[in-house]
């Protein structure tokens, strides 16, 4: 399997919806942190944040699990600028098709 890939929030929720990309992401993150950049965690806390406000009350728990599993590991966050973005591009450009 080729990686490790930093996976923004679109990415996230798209293989989410499905059981091929849960699948396909559960059989990643065997072999792989899942990277994601700090946007992607400000994005999706938010999201959870939205839904739990707007929750009905046997859900707020869910969610809140959720929200909090999500932010456990630092160490796959990270930092991304312009440098980053530039030097990301390259690389992906040079990975087989």
């Amino acid at each position: 399997m080729i990686g490790p890939f930093v996976f923004d929030t679109s990415a996230e929720s798209r293989l989410s919806r499905e059981a091929v990309g849960r699948r396909w992401l559960r059989q990643y993150a065997s072999h792989h942190l899942v990277y994601v950049s700090a946007m992607t965690v400000m994005e999706r806390l938010t999201g959870y944040g939205l839904a739990i406000d707007q929750a009905d009350p046997d859900r707020v728990g869910i969610l809140t699990a959720m929200r909090d599993a999500y932010d456990q590991n630092p160490n796959r966050v990270l930092p991304v600028h312009q440098g980053v973005a530039c030097a990301a591009a390259e690389i992906l450009r040079l990975l087989p098709a």
